[in-house]
């Protein structure tokens, strides 16, 4: 396992071009489009990132690759919510400099069981946020990590995070929220550390979760967020 100082290695390499970042994407299976959607809305603090880190840590056949235009789409897809200006895969480990963002990549042969994966880390003033994602066997887009917590569940168009404690109904209260403003549960998975600790909950649904929808499972009791993830298809 090594580092390099990433950002200004892409800054220095020229422009990747957004051609570069996608073909690379296609190459390792992802969709750029859903990938550069899921950075931008997963929540990884983008708004407290200045002065801060973010880490791209590459596992597997992935950290053999030249993966430079992979870094510009990552920046690209952190900063654009942050900012008003354009933010491209040319501008982007600019722009990242510019506001103190310190970037880093880390590889490791080590494929945590699959072929390859791809995890976004940042640390903010609010502590550190992390999103990994793999490909199964089958060549599907999985979300494997959230923070820490181990999962295994593939990425849905409309997907809802939902961090919590973990006691009993909780689950089903989130459930009988969304089914009262008709929204269909595709999938789910709960992850946990420990017995009554901190858990998280990723339901892939239908179709979108209406603000106010949203707004009640906030309030359910034991539920710390809830945070819906779209993405463009």
């Amino acid at each position: 396992r090594f580092t390099t100082p990433a950002a200004e290695h892409a800054a220095d390499a020229g422009d990747p071009g957004s051609a570069g970042e996608d073909s690379l994407l296609r190459a390792m299976g992802y969709d750029p489009v859903s990938l550069d959607a899921l950075q931008a809305r997963i929540g990884l603090d983008t708004p407290h990132l200045q002065a801060r880190l973010l880490e791209l840590e590459l596992s597997g056949e992935v950290a053999r690759l030249d993966t430079r235009p992979l870094l510009s789409a990552v920046l690209k897809g952190l900063l654009r919510p942050l900012l008003n200006e354009h933010v491209n895969a040319v501008n982007a480990p600019l722009l990242a400099r510019e506001r103190g963002i310190r970037a880093s990549e880390v590889r490791t042969e080590e494929g945590d069981g699959y072929a390859g994966g791809i995890e976004v880390a940042t640390v903010t003033s609010r502590g550190e946020r992390s999103v990994a994602g793999s490909l199964s066997p089958r060549g599907e887009p999985r979300l494997v990590r959230i923070d820490g917590y181990r999962m295994d569940t593939p990425l849905a168009e409309f997907m809802l995070v939902c961090p919590h404690v973990d006691q009993p109904g909780i689950i089903g209260r989130v459930g009988t929220i969304l089914g009262e403003v008709g929204v269909n549960i595709s999938g789910m998975h709960v992850a946990r550390r420990e017995r009554g600790g901190e858990a998280i909950m990723v339901l892939g649904m239908d179709s979108p979760a209406p603000p106010d929808a949203l707004a009640r499972i906030a309030k359910v009791k034991g539920v710390l967020s809830a945070r819906p993830v779209y993405l463009e298809r």
